[in-house]
């Protein structure tokens, strides 16, 4: 988000996003998808290497008898 500010009377406007991104929020709030570099010109933008989405999840069932189960 950005807002512009003048000076004088101090002025305040209201916030409105800084730019957009193809990348859904999907990490906690507390963590960042991006860095501002130390000179403060550009962002780092965490980009998916999958365009397409989130990889598929694998669930193993019974892991653990299958664990001894293979190492007999």
């Amino acid at each position: 988000m950005v807002a512009d500010v003048s000076t004088g009377p101090l002025h305040v406007a209201p916030p409105r996003p800084l730019f957009q991104t193809a990348i859904p929020q999907t990490t906690a709030p507390f963590l960042s998808d991006y860095v501002v570099t130390k000179d403060g010109t550009r962002f780092l933008v965490k980009v998916p290497t999958d365009p397409s989405g989130a990889a598929p999840i694998t669930v193993t069932i019974n892991w653990l008898a299958r664990l001894h189960t293979t190492a007999r």
